[in-house]
């Protein structure tokens, strides 16, 4: 064999090196792009609802609590107004958006339950005199802890997930430094195997 088949091998063997330690460190880093994404777009969207769901029934029973106090010889509250058909409008579009993405063991559960409670809560509010004061705050709180138990749901998946890809993580860049130090090793004896094989 001569020497420019031998430079040639030499080379084209340290390429094949690099090329592999880059496909390496890419596939770790499209895995954890995908594993953020995937959380981000599920987790974090459920929390979205939820806190849009709080600030309206959060508005709703404002609403209530200040037509009661303004009106305590009233039977009934006034529910024509425009603001207060919206928050239910908004809290019905984010409840249904939170009932299609659901991915967390107990989560369609508390969502069942933040239906029925907030049905229960909607005709109660319509309903609502000076002698039903209790009862609206009292659905009201139970509302609160169904939003409550769906938050901490995706909180809590939110936190294993990233101890998870912390993890991903740290076994990714072990791989990577493993197979690099293996590649730079066996390019290093190939290096000093060059003097005595290579022949003018």
């Amino acid at each position: 064999m001569n020497t420019k088949t031998k430079l040639t091998l030499g080379i084209t063997f340290l390429f094949i090196l690099i090329i592999a330690m880059g496909v390496i460190s890419i596939y770790y880093i499209r895995a954890l792009d995908t594993d953020t994404a995937r959380l981000i777009k599920d987790n974090q969207q459920s929390i979205d609802y939820v806190e849009n769901m709080n600030q309206d029934i959060g508005h709703l029973e404002f609403s209530a609590m200040n037509s009661l106090i303004s009106n305590m010889t009233s039977k009934r509250i006034s529910m024509n107004d425009k603001e207060n058909d919206f928050m239910f409008s908004d809290f019905n579009k984010n409840l249904d958006s939170e009932a299609h993405n659901i991915t967390e063991t107990g989560e369609e559960s508390a969502v069942k339950n933040l239906k029925s409670d907030f049905q229960n809560y909607k005709t109660t509010f319509y309903k609502a005199g000076t002698g039903n004061a209790d009862s609206s705050l009292s659905q009201y709180r139970t509302l609160l802890s169904d939003l409550n138990t769906i938050y901490q749901l995706n909180k809590k998946a939110i936190v294993e997930k990233n101890v998870l890809e912390s993890k991903t993580a740290s076994k990714g860049v072990f791989y990577v430094t493993l197979v690099g130090s293996i590649f730079i090793l066996v390019a290093f004896v190939f290096l000093l195997s060059f003097p005595s094989n290579i022949t003018p």
